[in-house]
């Protein structure tokens, strides 16, 4: 099995790139582990376009791949049995599905319905098959030239979902991923920064919702674990001198794991 964890990052962004190449390939030993880069592929979008960017670099990039697990640059991997890449595997064998996604949300008795901007597919558990990238190629061109920015930040999940539609894809059936009629395990959420910036403080500050939702009790002893990683540490003391964002984000993420323990 040959897969690669990929994103794509602009502007502050780009200083996590070594974080998650890191811990990308830490924990995923069969699989590597890439950033692209917005001005290497499309220089001429705006920075704030790139998370959507990521699902529309060309397949030539991929050509060697058996699986492209697309997933948000500010995300840390960690450590997990069977491996992250292993898991969303066994997922499309049993699915049958060239795909592993969730999308949107249950409402009004257990039925799914989509309404305006919950027409969205979560972009951050997602792997694509090159049967997937095929039928796909040619709605991600035409976003990629549609939006050269995306107006709030939930526009790349929106996108995500318009790529299925436009490519007359099935869209997938459940909220979550389901394996063996379980919903998808948040233990594969791992961890993200994004999770701990400082507008989003109500989700880290809330102890419940965040063991319930976000990280689990499992994940906070793992990503301790990782913060006495030498190298990690050095990767990360380097990202928040390059900025403020990081340095907020992971000064929360500290906070929320003394809270935990």
């Amino acid at each position: 099995m040959k897969c690669l964890i990929t994103t794509m990052a602009s502007d502050w962004y780009v200083h996590l790139a070594p974080i998650f190449e890191y811990t990308a390939k830490q924990a995923n030993e069969e699989a590597d582990a890439r950033v692209f880069y917005k001005e290497e592929i499309f220089p001429n979008h705006e920075d704030n376009a790139a998370s959507m960017l990521r699902f529309c670099v060309p397949n030539k990039y991929f050509s060697k791949y058996d699986y492209v697990y697309f997933t948000d640059i500010d995300f840390i991997f960690l450590p997990q049995k069977p491996s992250l890449v292993r898991y969303h595997k066994h997922i499309i064998e049993e699915t049958g599905e060239d795909n592993s996604a969730y999308r949107g949300r249950v409402i009004k008795n257990g039925k799914e319905k989509w309404v305006k901007d919950n027409t969205r597919i979560g972009a951050g558990g997602f792997m694509a098959t090159p049967l997937w990238l095929e039928k796909t190629s040619a709605a991600r061109e035409w976003y990629s030239k549609k939006y050269k920015s995306i107006p709030y930040r939930e526009k790349d999940e929106n996108v995500l979902y318009g790529i299925f539609i436009k490519s007359k894809h099935e869209i997938p059936s459940k909220e979550y991923c389901f394996v063996n009629n379980k919903k998808f395990d948040i233990q594969y959420r791992d961890v993200h920064l994004g999770d701990f910036k400082q507008s989003f403080k109500h989700r880290w500050s809330r102890i419940g919702k965040m063991r319930k939702r976000f990280l689990t009790d499992s994940n906070v002893g793992k990503t301790i674990d990782l913060f006495r990683d030498k190298h990690f540490r050095t990767l990360m003391k380097t990202a928040k001198q390059s900025s403020f964002h990081i340095k907020e984000m992971f000064n929360n993420l500290e906070w929320h794991l003394k809270e935990r323990t």
